[in-house]
């Protein structure tokens, strides 16, 4: 058990118990935000569990606890986390956070599903693939992102193999048997959505095996951005940074103020994504060369004051032919691939740099900030200014 102490004035001292999986990529990335959220305020001092069942109660009984943040993806930490006499915030977790009744943060699985669809959509794919777990109290995560990206993809008029996979690692050999098999059956290409980076390994993995082309056949992308795992693989697997630093920071500053006596709030509060990270592993290209012009013309003009005509122009066919591929392609228009292009350049910029929201409107080709704004939280469900604001949190806490 290893111990942070600060102290500071104004403020009572308190002790945190930490439930985590120390070992966990995630679990460490949501801990940064803690740790963030500790150096601003250094009236806390952190109990650190990451192991033993028996050092996890200790952590619990202990009267020099006041409050306790608790990873609720694990069923063992959530059944401690619900049996605790103090006020406890949780991180991660969907039933769990209903069966416990206590506050929690949650990545946005809603988002990172559909942000994962428009990134292979984008890329011109005409078939995808889902692999994730079946849907267990502990793999609903897994299930929330399969939904969402089903479901965009379905809107497009696509439709979606999936494979669940069994979650224990003693099923790897079996589980790694069905992955190939299913793999061979796909029709290529296809995009798939891993639930998470390590799902996304082995399927970079089996497509060696296979002998499949990555991207040309298969296209991946994955959740977490764990940077250990997205490089330990052939072609670097492209992830999904879905704000767990954000979520450590956010549920420390929940906690800090139940123990200074604000209202409890048992909700489930959702922290969107960053961005997709993009890497060798989904740079798809399309099939039709023509389609692939336009979209090349789109992403290069993207901050110009882009019109439908203008993408048909760079096209020897007329605007009736070029729409259709477009359709039967994409199963989109070529002004939504526009809007798209626009929107992820947006979000890109913003959770990249930290060029004023003006010159970001600009540059992603909207005649103003009120414009990109409406857009942007049409489709996002948050403001530019909050997306900045959030990104911001978790790159301060990076960097501690």
């Amino acid at each position: 058990m290893a111990r942070l102490a600060a102290s500071s004035a104004g403020a009572a001292d308190r002790t945190i118990g930490l439930l985590f999986d120390a070992r966990s990529a995630y679990d460490v990335k949501v801990l940064r935000g803690v740790a963030a959220y500790l150096g601003e305020h250094g009236h806390l001092t952190v109990t650190l569990d990451g192991d033993a069942a028996a050092r996890r109660t200790a952590v619990l009984d202990s009267p020099r606890v006041h409050g306790i943040i608790a990873d609720l993806n694990h069923p063992a930490m959530s059944r401690l986390a619900g049996a605790s006499r103090v006020p406890v915030v949780g991180v991660g977790g969907i039933t769990a956070a209903l069966t416990t009744r206590v506050p929690s943060f949650r990545a946005n699985n809603v988002q990172i599903g559909d942000l994962a669809a428009d990134h292979l959509l984008a890329a011109g794919i005409a078939s995808f693939a889902f692999c994730g777990y079946a849907a267990p109290t502990s793999a609903a995560w897994s299930d929330e992102r399969e939904r969402a990206f089903v479901s965009r993809v379905g809107a497009r008029g696509f439709a979606t193999a999936v494979l669940h996979l069994p979650a224990s690692p003693h099923d790897l050999d079996r589980s790694m048997d069905r992955l190939e098999t299913w793999l061979r059956g796909l029709p290529k290409p296809v995009g798939i959505m891993a639930a998470h980076d390590a799902l996304g390994r082995r399927l970079l993995h089996a497509c060696r095996v296979l002998r499949l082309g990555v991207p040309d056949e298969v296209a991946v992308v994955g959740v977490d951005n764990d940077d250990l795992q997205c490089h330990l693989c052939h072609p670097a697997l492209s992830s999904i940074e879905q704000g767990a630093v954000r979520l450590g920071y956010s549920a420390a500053q929940l906690l800090d103020g139940i123990l200074g006596g604000a209202p409890v709030d048992a909700r489930p509060h959702l922290v969107s994504p960053v961005s997709v990270i993009a890497r060798r592993s989904s740079a798809a290209t399309v099939d039709d060369p023509e389609v692939a012009r336009a979209l090349s013309f789109i992403a290069e003009h993207v901050a110009d004051p882009l019109h439908v005509a203008d993408v048909v122009a760079a096209s020897p066919l007329s605007r009736r032919a070029l729409e259709q591929r477009f359709r039967a392609r994409l199963r989109t228009s070529i002004a939504e691939s526009i809007r798209s292009a626009r929107l992820g350049r947006v979000r890109d910029l913003i959770a990249r740099t930290d060029i004023p929201l003006k010159q970001v409107a600009a540059l992603g080709g909207f005649l103003s900030v009120q414009h990109m704004t409406t857009a942007f939280a049409r489709a996002y469900g948050e403001t530019p200014a909050q997306h900045r604001h959030g990104v911001a949190k978790g790159a301060a806490a990076r960097r501690r």
